[in-house]
């Protein structure tokens, strides 16, 4: 799942990254995944006892910002609503059609719904 999220991110049309910006990734990709995961609020990372715990033993750590946290929540949501709809092909028909004559209503319908699932065309999470 961690490289499904570091695409979404990577897909932002940053492709050279500097150490420094690639751990700044890594470090909100972590974040999304937490806050998705124990189902958290997004204003945990404004809370000052948080901040404090995270920065133990080192100062220079990076924190994202509420909104920050929100938006990358958003985005990856997005990213995964649109994966998903790709791996599922969703095809709907509507049918009407005559009964025989003895009901008193002669018309009767169906809807048939169908999901095909279509393999992604490359599923290596290097290549990305």
């Amino acid at each position: 799942m961690l490289w499904m999220l570091e695409k979404c991110f990577l897909n932002l049309k940053i492709i050279q990254l500097q150490q420094l910006f690639r751990s700044r990734i890594r470090i909100k990709v972590e974040f999304v995944c937490w806050v998705a995961k124990n189902t958290r609020p997004f204003n945990i990372v404004s809370n000052h006892r948080f901040k404090i715990l995270m920065k133990t033993g080192n100062t220079e750590y990076y924190l994202p910002l509420l909104t920050t946290v929100s938006c990358d929540v958003h985005l990856v949501f997005a990213c995964l609503c649109q994966h998903i709809t790709i791996l599922l092909c969703v095809t709907c028909s509507f049918k009407t059609m005559e009964k025989p004559k003895q009901y008193t209503r002669n018309m009767m319908s169906s809807f048939t719904f169908q999901w095909t699932h279509r393999p992604p065309q490359n599923t290596d999470p290097t290549s990305y």
